[in-house]
């Protein structure tokens, strides 16, 4: 599963950079994602996973802390943005496959223009 979020929805190339996260996340809990350096990075410390599987369903819920485009991934400091009501950011959902599914299709990774929009409430 790929989790897509632009803190404050202002869109943009994210693909070395920390303008917007894409999240990779594996079945084992992992969430990596490419550094500045153009490395894979994991950021198990922003997401936690909780997998649940029912016959041939499974239940993905994720618990992930919202970082603005200050993060640095070399300092132990970054500070997790405040949440509130009427918060608008950008985000966006994928999965891993080998198909074409419309004209955005296979971009969420780079640019943080093809998400839609989430507003949190209480």
């Amino acid at each position: 599963m790929e989790v897509f979020l632009d803190e404050d929805q202002s869109g943009g190339d994210h693909r070395y950079n920390h303008q917007a996260f894409a999240y990779h996340v594996t079945t084992e809990g992992h969430s990596i994602d490419q550094s500045t350096q153009q490395e894979p990075i994991y950021f198990d410390d922003h997401v936690k996973v909780l997998l649940t599987q029912e016959g041939d369903r499974y239940l993905w819920e994720l618990a992930i802390k919202l970082f603005d485009d200050s993060f640095d991934e070399n300092s132990m400091s970054n500070v997790p943005v405040t949440l509130a009501s009427g918060r608008i950011m950008g985000f966006s959902l994928a999965y891993g496959d080998k198909e074409t599914h419309g004209s955005n299709n296979d971009q969420g990774y780079i640019n943080s223009d093809v998400f839609g929009s989430v507003t949190l409430v209480e």
